[in-house]
């Protein structure tokens, strides 16, 4: 019971900074340019990526533990997440 707790939890916090993400990179990418398209780029970008990694991640998925899988990439995705972060908080962060 302990382990799914942890699941749930951790799932759902995923599943936030997910959505969170979605809605906040082409914000990010208008308050940098001051243009919509370049805005409307960012998710474009996003969801092109996320196409392209579907179907090469459910062949991995099926091949390798699930678990080492998720987190691995719950660790890789914290740690793009931190770098742009930390790059908005030093006031680096560009476009590309």
């Amino acid at each position: 019971m302990r382990d799914f707790r942890i699941l749930w939890i951790s799932q759902t916090v995923n599943e936030l900074g997910t959505r969170m993400s979605t809605f906040v990179f082409p914000l990010l990418g208008y308050a940098l340019t001051g243009s919509i398209a370049l805005a409307g780029l960012v998710e474009a970008a996003h969801l092109l990526g996320l196409v392209a990694c579907l179907l090469p991640a459910g062949v991995l998925a099926d091949r390798i533990d699930r678990g080492r899988i998720m987190r691995g990439a719950a660790l890789l995705g914290a740690l793009a997440y931190g770098t742009a972060a930390t790059a908005a908080l030093l006031g680096v962060l560009t476009f590309p």
